[in-house]
């Protein structure tokens, strides 16, 4: 029968169906089961736990202890920076920030660190001096400390105050936060500082003559000579930076290593027993401060070129005036080197030709092959300044033995 038929396979067909699905969600089943089971699979995500009283307390300890260590190391950062700005401010560095206490104001003007070139100057005079200078001898170093006094803060912050107000327009555009230009203190106040550090030096000039009792006036003599060049350099109708950087260049060479040399050999031997190879090597590293000044006038070579002021980076450009200020450093050193060697006093000589081959080295990364060399003044001088000091003190030693 055809519809008995055609009901057998309904009713067949029906329940095979229904076990293909059956089937089907099984394997799906089992293949889930097998991926989740698989070691490539992710691992289920875990857990939740709640905290506990005791864990809220110690997670608040915790965060109680960073705060407090945050806090300390916070403190510690604004002592480190104060600090520093009150140096900045007694050495009269760049970059110093503005203050209303009067002595560091005043302070700031004199321009402490330049004092420390001075010292080294007058330190080369005593080593030059020879036999004459005892080292174990009180009476000696307060001699030569009282030197270092007279040249440093008084000349020297007579010098640097004076041309800090003859260069108050310059200022006005390189450092504007210095005490002149920013109106710290006034114009009355910084000519009584200059009168008395001027004043306050001759004195001492007059008391160092008294002192050495070779009936000379050798200290006073230098004293005013050195105060003739400052004023030459600073004020007008001279005014030296003005008119050429290399004659400027070379009076504060004269200034920096020249003058105090002398000043302190005229305490232990007085300027007329001076040897004459002395006083030529004396002159030789002051050219050779001549280059190391140009460094100097990068960071002002901005208002210096504003206002007409003809130093080296400005009458040359920043790259040849690096160049020059590095010829200008070494071949005077080497000149000496060549005499001392000449002399017999080959040591020397090999010592200072060493000292000048590192900052050869120091030129050439710091100066020669950079694109902007008034970025790394401050490093160069830094690191150069010692060495060239080394080959003063080693040639003014020599100086000392040999003649």
């Amino acid at each position: 029968d055809p519809c008995r038929r055609r009901r057998r396979t309904t009713t067949t067909t029906v329940p095979c169906a229904a076990a293909g699905k059956n089937q089907e969600k099984a394997s799906s089943s089992s293949s889930q089961s097998e991926s989740s089971s698989s070691p490539d699979s992710p691992p289920p995500p875990p857990t939740p736990t709640i905290a506990t009283h005791d864990d809220l307390d110690v997670s608040e300890d915790v965060r109680h202890e960073r705060l407090v260590m945050e806090s300390e190391r916070q403190h510690l950062h604004d002592a480190d920076e104060a600090t520093n700005v009150a140096w900045k401010q007694l050495l009269g560095v760049k970059d110093a920030p503005r203050t209303v206490v009067k002595w560091r104001l005043r302070l700031q003007l004199t321009k402490p660190i330049t004092w420390f070139s001075l010292c080294t100057g007058v330190i080369a005079g005593c080593m030059a001096s020879g036999n004459a200078f005892h080292a174990d001898e009180g009476e000696n170093l307060a001699r030569a400390l009282f030197v270092f006094v007279l040249a440093g803060p008084c000349m020297g912050g007579f010098t640097q105050t004076m041309n800090d107000w003859f260069d108050r327009e310059v200022d006005a555009i390189n450092e504007p936060d210095r005490p002149i230009p920013s109106g710290q203190i006034d114009g009355f106040e910084v000519m009584v500082q200059i009168g008395v550090l001027l004043v306050a030096g001759l004195l001492s000039a007059v008391a160092l003559d008294a002192w050495n009792g070779l009936g000379h006036h050798d200290a006073l003599f230098l004293a005013l000579t050195g105060a003739a060049i400052s004023t030459a350099y600073s004020v007008e109708p001279l005014r030296l930076k003005e008119r050429n950087g290399w004659i400027s260049g070379l009076a504060l060479g004269i200034s920096y290593i020249m003058l105090p040399w002398m000043c302190s050999m005229a305490c232990f031997r007085g300027l007329d027993d001076v040897p004459l190879e002395t006083l030529a090597v004396s002159f030789v590293f002051s050219v050779g401060a001549l280059g190391i000044s140009v460094v100097n006038d990068f960071k002002s070579s901005t208002g210096d070129r504003h206002l007409g002021l003809k130093s080296l980076p400005v009458m040359y450009g920043d790259k040849d005036a690096a160049r020059i200020s590095a010829l200008v450093t070494d071949l005077p050193q080497l000149g000496v080197a060549a005499m001392l060697a000449q002399a017999g006093r080959r040591d020397a000589a090999i010592a200072i030709v060493c000292s000048v081959l590192l900052q050869v080295v120091l030129q050439q990364r710091l100066l020669l092959t950079t694109e902007n060399p008034s970025d790394n003044d401050l490093k160069y001088m830094a690191t150069s300044m010692p060495l060239f000091t080394g080959s003063l003190w080693v040639a003014a030693s020599a100086c000392g033995a040999l003649f």
